[in-house]
């Protein structure tokens, strides 16, 4: 049928091998997936050490970069765009007041 679809990808350890594979089902069970969306949690940033060696080996410390750079080297859909990887910041739940 090759329907449209979002899928919304894991932020946490082991997300990126989830996404991918989900990604592939849905692909196999005739989806297209337009877009993936990861929801990064609320978190304190990287100390400023882990950001240095990230920055001087050149690598980031999210998933949604390494889906980026995933999805850019690879050919998923023949004929169709590139998978679009979109991260948007999570919300904090609600305070009880």
């Amino acid at each position: 049928l090759r329907l449209p679809a979002v899928l919304v990808g894991d932020p946490r350890l082991g997300g990126i091998s989830a996404t991918i594979s989900a990604y592939e089902s849905l692909l196999m069970r005739g989806y297209d997936v337009d877009v993936i969306l990861v929801l990064e949690p609320p978190s304190a940033p990287p100390s400023a050490i882990e950001s240095h060696a990230a920055h001087a080996k050149g690598i980031s410390l999210g998933n949604a970069d390494a889906l980026r750079s995933h999805f850019s080297t690879q050919v998923h859909r023949l004929g169709g765009p590139p998978v679009v990887v979109v991260s948007l910041p999570g919300c904090s739940p609600p305070s009880a007041t």
